[in-house]
């Protein structure tokens, strides 16, 4: 009789079934096994693009930016190559450097920026800098540093010339637009809110220059022949819109006889010795008043002569 025929086909299948079971339940396991791995597992930290070279001018504030995704426990160290010194550990600033402090923000994403910020920098802090990424071996980032010069000074106009001139003097105004970024590429004139151009002011020469040596953009104004109607204020502004002001006033010759003949008014009085030995006295002849009143006096003395009275 053969072994096999004692089997039944139907037991046969049944235990085939339950092998298959088994094989989906040990793979469902291993599944579960390795997601909840997955989630227990701490993202490694990584640094996001930055930019790599800052150039600041002799002065400034330099920002050297350093950005890290999933930091976690982690410290972020700022180190300078240089000298071989750590700046920053954490939030901390580890150098007694008033100029030196860290920019943190938190960001959206467990993304966190840790800028390295150099206040009033020098030629002296040009250089390559370090953001490194504690407990994580050559996870390191590297900025460079380079200072330009010379620091940037305030943007400065001013007029110069004479606040008075006699009527066909010349008028000279020099306006000087100096300091700033970078150097003024225009300059205009007005008068009183007017424009002043060729056309409407054709007595008006103005020259400009710029002056690369003093980083400064010049300009002249000139009216050779003065008249009445050139006083007034005068503005010139840069294309900065830096503006300065000076009132000019042309004198009227009447205006200057008239303070001279005050001062001749008094030195009368004075005497002078003309030839033959004789002085002669500036004064003025006197007054009618003065005639009359002295008149009036020697008529009251005659009326009242007591000798008169007793002829009489």
């Amino acid at each position: 009789m053969n072994p096999l025929s004692q089997y039944h086909p139907r037991s046969v299948y049944l235990g085939t079934s339950l092998g298959n079971i088994l094989i989906v339940l040990i793979a469902f396991f291993v599944i579960v096994v390795n997601s909840a791995n997955n989630r227990m597992r701490v993202p490694r930290p990584e640094f996001l693009p930055a930019q790599e070279n800052v150039t600041v001018r002799e002065g400034g504030v330099a920002v050297l930016p350093c950005t890290v995704r999933n930091l976690g426990t982690k410290q972020v160290v700022w180190r300078g190559t240089k000298d071989d010194q750590f700046l920053t550990i954490g939030k901390l600033t580890w150098v007694d450097d008033n100029h030196i402090s860290l920019e943190y923000s938190k960001m959206q994403g467990q993304v966190s920026n840790w800028n390295l910020v150099i206040k009033h920098v020098t030629p002296d802090d040009e250089g390559i800098y370090e953001c490194q990424i504690t407990s994580r071996k050559g996870h390191t980032r590297y900025v460079h540093l380079r200072v330009v010069g010379p620091p940037i000074s305030k943007p400065v106009i001013s007029i110069t010339g004479r606040r008075f001139v006699d009527l066909g003097d010349k008028i000279e105004l020099k306006c000087n637009a100096s300091g700033g970024a970078r150097v003024a590429d225009e300059m205009d004139w007005f008068k009183a809110g007017d424009k002043i151009d060729s056309n409407k002011y054709s007595h008006v020469l103005i020259e400009k220059y710029k002056s690369m040596e003093t980083s400064s953009f010049i300009s002249i104004l000139i009216i050779e022949h003065s008249r009445l109607k050139d006083t007034g204020d005068y503005i010139c502004r840069s294309s900065r819109n830096d503006i300065a002001s000076l009132k000019v006033t042309v004198l009227h010759a009447e205006t200057e006889q008239k303070r001279r003949g005050t001062e001749n008014g008094r030195s009368q009085g004075t005497y002078q010795m003309k030839e033959g030995g004789k002085a002669s006295s500036n004064t003025s002849s006197p007054s009618p008043n003065v005639i009359v009143i002295l008149f009036c006096l020697y008529m009251v003395a005659i009326l009242w002569n007591p000798h008169r009275r007793e002829l009489s």
